[in-house]
């Protein structure tokens, strides 16, 4: 019995040297609780670098698409935006050419024909590769979509630019004295017409062209053409208007016109009245005769009795 117990006494012995040697083993940890817990972090390094390397693809594939859209500006293209870069690249001064033609006959159209001119335009513009391009986020140009193009021509059409057309002025003068000088009547409705070389007053830019229209209305008043007076010598030749001469002077000069036609027309009355008077005092002469006449007694022959009587016309 006690060798027994002696031998068991030295394997306990030789247990705790191992320990000692290798290290002892807590109960709490055995191969089999080792073995899971190494798998557990490996899954978990697993998920961690597949989120990683799942957010380098999406971004490696959004920095693909930004190239993608992204382009450089070309001179036919049309740049976004306002400013002087803006205002004078070659292809958005070639589209405003393209649409001052067209900017009058939109504006004087209803919405639906509107949009048909709309849709040329744009066809116009875009017929020799041009592109309207804008800046991103980052600065950079890409391509703008065709809803964008047609609103960006459509602002165009509706600026309400000052479109250049004739003057309602005369082309001034040689000398810098008004001129006075009479017009024939033949040359009156010549002078009356608008001039082709026609300038602006910027002084006064509300005068009318031609201040002494009129003189066609009295022309064809009382008599037609049978009156003395020509209303066509109380008439000046149309003037060329300066930006040197004053407004009162002008304004003198408007009075003294309508006084002369106003001389005129009392004239004209003047004539026509004695005209009238002349007339009836012809007519007057002319009925005279016929009733000495009329008082005259008829004589005619009866051809049975031979013998003529007279009878007198009732009156």
């Amino acid at each position: 019995m006690e060798g027994l117990q002696s031998a068991r006494n030295e394997d306990i012995d030789s247990g705790y040297q191992c320990g000692e040697e290798g290290g002892s083993i807590p109960q709490h940890q055995t191969p089999s609780s080792n073995i899971g817990s190494d798998k557990g972090q490996q899954q978990q390094g697993g998920k961690k670098r597949d989120h990683k390397s799942s957010s380098r693809e999406l971004d490696s594939v959004r920095n693909q698409g930004a190239a993608k859209g992204t382009t450089e500006l070309r001179d036919d293209d049309i740049a976004f935006g306002r400013g002087h870069f803006s205002q004078n690249h070659e292809g958005n001064i070639r589209m405003r050419k393209i649409v001052e033609k067209y900017k009058i006959q939109y504006q004087n159209l209803r919405r639906p024909l509107k949009r048909e001119l709309l849709q040329i335009v744009y066809r116009e513009i875009t017929e020799n590769g041009a592109r309207f391009l804008r800046r991103n986020e980052e600065n950079k140009w890409e391509v703008a979509g065709k809803s964008n193009a047609l609103k960006k021509v459509n602002q165009t059409l509706q600026s309400k630019k000052r479109v250049d057309s004739p003057s309602l002025f005369l082309s001034e003068p040689t000398s810098r004295v008004m001129p006075r000088s009479i017009v024939a009547p033949h040359s009156l409705e010549s002078s009356l017409r608008p001039r082709s070389n026609l300038m602006s007053m910027p002084q006064h830019p509300t005068i009318p062209r031609n201040l002494l229209l009129g003189a066609q209305d009295l022309g064809q008043g009382i008599g037609h053409g049978m009156f003395l007076c020509d209303p066509a010598g109380f008439v000046p030749q149309p003037y060329a208007l300066s930006s040197q001469i004053d407004y009162h002077l002008l304004q003198q000069e408007r009075n003294r016109q309508q006084q002369l036609r106003l001389h005129c027309a009392i004239s004209l009355l003047q004539q026509t009245r004695a005209a009238t008077n002349a007339v009836s005092c012809q007519l007057a002469s002319q009925r005279v005769p016929t009733r000495q006449a009329d008082k005259q007694p008829i004589t005619r022959s009866d051809t049975q009795g031979g013998k003529e009587q007279t009878t007198k016309k009732r009156p």
